[in-house]
């Protein structure tokens, strides 16, 4: 990725960016590579940094996480039958510990079905 690929949103809202990079050499600590983190863009990320849980117990619902918590991490929620999400289907382990998007919830289809056969 690069910085065309990776821009970096000017106002990012209720999130920390991390160092802003070109190279991995922009970053000071070994640990640290330079990689898209979103709306961040270009940052110095330790790569095996761990989000913080997110409730896997949504009503309704099930979210799938691959891989665990760990940086670029992706949450993938589903409703069951009868029921549709509302919100983000998805969510992205972020390099300042965060999830993106806010949780989604599961409501009951309220489609009426009068006069179907």
């Amino acid at each position: 990725a690069s910085e065309d690929s990776c821009p970096r949103e000017e106002n990012v809202i209720n999130r920390t960016c991390l160092k802003r990079c070109e190279t991995h050499e922009d970053c000071v600590s070994r640990k640290k590579k330079c990689l898209c983190d979103g709306q961040c863009g270009m940052s110095c990320v330790n790569k095996n940094i761990r989000c913080k849980a997110i409730n896997t117990k949504i009503s309704n619902g099930k979210v799938v996480i691959f891989p665990f918590n760990q940086f670029g991490a992706v949450a993938k929620y589903s409703c069951v039958d009868s029921y549709n999400l509302v919100g983000v289907f998805m969510r992205v382990c972020q390099g300042d510990l965060s999830w993106s998007g806010e949780e989604p919830k599961c409501v009951l289809n309220t489609v009426d079905r009068t006069g179907e056969d």
